[in-house]
């Protein structure tokens, strides 16, 4: 079975935090410029490397330990912060389909400062894993 870890990580927060639609407000890819189809209080959701496959010898399979980096952009510092809060809250003790686990990798999100346009953005890092 082939996975996607960021994409049905993006799913799965579409269907934990009301106020995230996929493809709206809520993207697989990483951080882009605010524009006509991307809004300047967007959520976006990437891999980011993760540590090489475990694998038995003589097993086809690998475990794979992908981290995913989830990040809240928001032009209000204190929404941005609740946006990135609902999604710590909206996972806690969730799990995603044909995944072995899903783990927050912060005890709260990441200030991470302020873009060009002085949107602020917060960040989340999870570890996903699953067998390939």
């Amino acid at each position: 079975m082939s996975h996607s870890p960021a994409f049905d990580l993006a799913q799965k927060i579409a269907t934990q935090v009301a106020a995230l639609t996929y493809g709206v407000n809520l993207f697989d890819s990483t951080v882009r410029s605010a524009g006509p189809n991307i809004p300047v209080n967007s959520v976006f959701v990437y891999e980011d490397g993760g540590p090489p496959p475990l694998r038995s010898m003589g097993d086809v399979d690998e475990i794979r330990r992908v981290l995913i980096q989830v990040k809240a952009r928001n032009s209000m510092y204190v929404a941005g912060l609740t946006t990135a809060t609902s999604i710590m809250a909206g996972l806690k003790g969730q799990s995603v389909s044909t995944y072995l686990d899903l783990a927050l990798g912060v005890s709260s999100p990441l200030k991470l400062g302020q873009d060009s346009t002085n949107a602020h953005t917060f960040g989340l890092l999870y570890t996903i894993v699953y067998v390939e």
